[in-house]
């Protein structure tokens, strides 16, 4: 009996054998896991944004100041989508994403552009983060820069 799938033949003419299929199906799941795990991330940083102790930037966002975490909270607010429509496009790719694990055949590349495109949305976030940090930061004076720079370093792990 062959290990291979009738009517999935390759370039070779044999079909896709039973363990690369499973090696398939594991690697969309782990960068499906870690699409979830990146989402997860930003919701954190999100949230830390709105004056709780974190911007999502560790250090840096330790080290400035709540009022400073407010302000970012607001300019980064109104740079781009809303949070709420940015939601609605996630949901919607990881809609997208579910049907196409359950479609046989799998389609590979289907699935990579719907991590693509959520791959994009969180790069963008990440650079609009960025830059409301970067003017921040070029608004301050250089005494305001001095102690954030104080904090910065205060705000470092400390070495094993």
């Amino acid at each position: 009996m062959s290990d291979d799938i009738p009517g999935d033949a390759g370039p070779g003419g044999r079909g896709v054998r039973p363990g690369w299929r499973w090696q398939l199906i594991l690697s969309l799941l782990l960068n499906f896991v870690l699409a979830g795990l990146l989402a997860g991330a930003f919701a954190r940083a999100h949230l830390r944004m709105s004056g709780s102790r974190d911007a999502g930037f560790g250090p840096l966002a330790a080290a400035l100041s709540r009022d400073d975490r407010l302000a970012m909270r607001d300019a980064f607010k109104s740079a781009g989508p809303s949070r709420d429509a940015v939601r609605a496009d996630s949901r919607a790719d990881y809609a997208e994403l579910a049907r196409l694990l359950t479609s046989d055949p799998f389609d590979r590349a289907a699935a990579g552009a719907v991590l693509d495109r959520q791959s994009l949305l969180m790069r963008g976030r990440f650079d609009q983060a960025q830059a409301v940090l970067l003017d921040r930061i070029t608004a301050m004076t250089p005494p305001e820069r001095a102690g954030f720079a104080r904090r910065l370093l205060a705000a470092l792990p400390k070495p094993d």
